[in-house]
């Protein structure tokens, strides 16, 4: 007989909390601003991320491999979709982060978050494994692999997206980011649902933090070097003005919306599925329920709602301090 389980979404998500938080303080304390701080924090960080969704379907019986259709053979074709759409939300992310950088600015703040040097194969390899390749595998395994998988049992498919994508967005801590972040995370939900895979979303979050590293190392090879960090004035230079950001967002926007779309199209006819003008109503067809006796319902989801509250306080508590000038 299968062990019940409660609480995956709101247990994985307040673990991931305390994860981030506990090595961050000693990553502060041990390694202090040495050259090979990013590079052991990131990747220290994302390989216990990873260890804490592997204990915890193992303690709580749950199959992580057959609920999220790892063993599932990938499609050519979603793929292809996959790749599309790191391209339109990459787009997106570039007018929204300026915009909101920019506007976060007037009021003082400064996201100082900056790109580990990248200068040599080694450096650039490091990189790729410590912000590319280790993400993607510990955050769509806690998020889209836990997280999700524990909302659907409780709420439909669209609000599990939702709420998934929140948890997300605010699991990152910057203010100047979150927008990109939800939308980023409404993408990898939406493939993991249609695709039946999780893979398909680990390749969309690593392709998306692949193109940041190369734009971030083509721009270094090229002499635009800030110390410290790139401050929103002048990124938002390049774009010749917030017009350009706001043209950026909306065509990176309108792309995405309609790739999905037509993704969910292309699905609804290969599985012989009616067709339906609401996307909510679309998603709930590929919200398929694993044979295991899972418990999650409303009232469980406190954990992940106080999970939620901590993360966002975390990122108000940030911002607050960078702009009092505390640190």
């Amino acid at each position: 007989m299968l062990t019940k389980r409660n609480n995956l979404s709101g247990t994985l998500l307040l673990s991931a909390l305390v994860v981030l938080n506990v090595i961050s303080f000693i990553v502060s304390a041990f390694v202090g601003t040495g050259p090979w701080r990013n590079w052991t924090f990131t990747v220290v960080m994302h390989i216990l991320l990873l260890l804490t969704v592997v204990l915890f379907c193992k303690f709580s019986h749950y199959d992580i491999v057959q609920d999220c259709g790892l063993k599932n053979k990938l499609s050519l074709s979603t793929i292809l979709f996959t790749i599309a759409l790191t391209i339109s939300t990459f787009i997106m992310g570039l007018g929204t982060s300026t915009i909101f950088s920019y506007l976060f600015e007037s009021l003082g703040y400064v996201n100082s978050a900056t790109m580990p040097d990248t200068a040599t194969p080694l450096t650039f390899a490091l990189t790729v494994l410590a912000f590319c390749i280790m993400p993607a595998l510990s955050e769509e395994f806690l998020i889209r692999g836990g997280v999700l998988h524990g909302l659907k049992k409780g709420y439909s498919a669209y609000r599990a997206i939702i709420f998934s994508a929140l948890a997300f967005a605010l699991l990152h801590g910057s203010v100047t980011q979150c927008v990109h972040q939800f939308v980023l995370g409404i993408v990898c939900a939406v493939l993991v649902l249609v695709g039946k895979s999780l893979w398909y979303s680990v390749i969309f979050h690593f392709l998306n933090n692949l193109i940041a590293v190369v734009l971030d190392f083509l721009q270094k090879s090229s002499g635009v070097v800030v110390e410290n960090a790139v401050t929103a004035s002048e990124f938002f230079s390049s774009f010749s003005g917030i017009g350009v950001a706001v043209i950026y967002t909306v065509i990176g926007l309108a792309l995405t919306v309609g790739l999905l779309y037509f993704l969910l199209r292309q699905r609804e006819k290969k599985e012989n599925f009616s067709s339906d003008d609401k996307l909510s109503r679309r998603l709930e067809k590929f919200n398929s329920y694993s044979d295991y006796d899972f418990l999650e319902n409303k009232k469980e989801n406190v954990f992940f709602w106080a999970g939620v509250v901590i993360a966002f306080a975390f990122v108000i508590y940030n911002f607050v301090i960078t702009i009092s000038g505390v640190v």
